[in-house]
């Protein structure tokens, strides 16, 4: 499969900012904000799914009755070096 790359934009005030990578933003604040609204989509996106699965699965009657809360850990990863 071919690899997609993706631009993001953001409009802050008078600007707009762009970048392909997270890691481009040069303002820490910016970059907490954009990092934080990711997150949350992400959550969004994956409760919503499940809750698709629930009804395709018990159907919607059923999966009223369940609760669900999508928690999401940022997590750190660390290159390995092979010897």
């Amino acid at each position: 499969m071919a690899d997609v790359k993706i631009e993001f934009s953001y409009q802050d005030n008078d600007r707009i900012i762009s970048f392909f990578d997270l890691k481009d933003v040069g303002n820490d604040e910016t970059f907490d904000m954009i990092k934080n609204q990711i997150l949350t989509f992400d959550k969004k996106i994956k409760e919503a799914a499940i809750v698709h699965l629930l009804n395709q699965e018990v159907g919607k009657e059923n999966a009223k009755q369940i609760t669900v809360d999508v928690k999401v850990f940022e997590q750190k990863r660390e290159l390995s070096v092979m010897e």
